[in-house]
């Protein structure tokens, strides 16, 4: 059940400390550098493994005209 507030100690304890001295900003700032990095790779990986470059596609020689 829920503890009972009225009964709850003020000084916190380690984990509520940690919570307290988290950064959200920095925390945001790594979790956007983070998935720009992911997308990166995922659109490079895209465009490599699709061959749907145009300067990458073969010429057509002039015998074939």
């Amino acid at each position: 059940m829920l503890k009972d507030f009225r009964e709850q100690d003020a000084a916190p304890d380690e984990g509520e400390r940690d919570w307290m001295e988290t950064h959200p900003v920095a925390i945001l700032v790594r979790v956007l550098a983070l998935a720009g990095i992911a997308v990166a790779i995922v659109v490079s990986a895209s465009e490599a493994l699709s061959g749907a470059d145009p300067q990458l596609a073969p010429r057509p020689s002039s015998a074939n005209r």
